[in-house]
């Protein structure tokens, strides 16, 4: 035998002869059955009734939702399909958190900025540490880290750079006077956080491409998450945004895990020479930072 999803509806009559007469509409169950779980609250008809998954198709649905005169209190099925988009949409969220993680370099100057603008609930202490900063990314819900994908870093670290501490730590990052330049020329480019994960993953992609599919994924997650009614076709569409969205940031790129590595071997020849290109300018007590910045 089937398996059967009930819903509950509440219809705006407090006559029971009424409300059966709008139940036949939606209703297979016999007269005594319907009588049996009808009760009246306030004027209201409260009433379950029970179909199997084919016959709550989307139309079934579509005509409920027309009805003026009654709602959906409660829907096993939209329940279960809730649960299941849930699960699609949990992949996505924790792959772009740990892409946050990944570009974190990139984008730590300006992280600060970023959560007191986009994060709702934010932790009342100061981000001293990179782990600090990977908790705070984890902080975010899968709306706000959409929005926050095309946010300009550029922007926020120009307005950041006239600091003396700031103007150091970007000293400190360059091998040589070639590398100075670079660097300066990327802190005038505009420069997303979108763009910044697009440069590390194996199949990259126009953050206006994959928008589209992460705003109705989150879409349809608020649907699943608030009990709305989830459809056949909310189903397929989340499966098919899922899939898109994943095609693109599941993999990075081999050669940046290969840099990365490369990276954690540098020695203090890039400290070395910042140290000297602003000796004649700063103050002794910089060098403790200085160092510190390389490490």
């Amino acid at each position: 035998m089937s398996k059967t999803y009930s819903l509950e509806l509440a219809i705006n009559t407090p006559d029971k002869l009424h409300a059966l007469q709008k139940l036949h509409k939606y209703s297979t169950d016999t007269t005594a059955n319907l009588l049996e779980n009808l009760e009246t609250q306030n004027g209201l008809t409260i009433i379950k009734i029970h179909h199997t998954e084919s016959d709550l198709t989307d139309q079934f649905y579509s005509s409920l939702q027309k009805d003026r005169d009654l709602i959906i209190l409660s829907d096993e099925l939209s329940e279960k399909r809730a649960t299941e988009i849930l699960k699609l949409c949990r992949p996505v969220e924790t792959q772009l958190k740990r892409l946050l993680i990944h570009v974190l370099p990139k984008i730590e100057n300006t992280l600060d900025k970023i959560i007191e603008k986009y994060q709702r609930h934010k932790s009342p202490t100061e981000s001293i540490s990179r782990i600090d900063y990977c908790q705070r990314i984890q902080d975010f819900s899968f709306g706000e880290l959409i929005n926050v994908l095309g946010i300009d870093v550029s922007t926020i670290a120009r307005n950041q750079s006239a600091r003396g501490d700031n103007l150091l730590k970007l000293l400190s990052k360059a091998n040589n006077y070639s590398e100075l330049k670079t660097y300066i020329r990327e802190l005038f480019e505009p420069r997303t956080v979108w763009d910044g994960i697009n440069s590390i993953i194996a199949n990259p992609v126009n953050l206006d491409q994959i928008l589209h599919h992460l705003t109705e994924l989150r879409n349809l997650r608020n649907s699943a998450a608030h009990l709305k009614s989830i459809l056949r076709q909310d189903m397929t569409n989340a499966k098919h945004h899922q899939k898109l969205i994943l095609k693109h940031i599941t993999t990075i790129k081999n050669e940046y895990t290969s840099s990365q590595q490369a990276t954690h071997g540098r020695t203090a020849t890039s400290t070395d020479f910042v140290l000297e290109a602003v000796k004649p300018y700063c103050a002794d007590t910089y060098r403790p930072r200085l160092s510190a910045a390389s490490i």
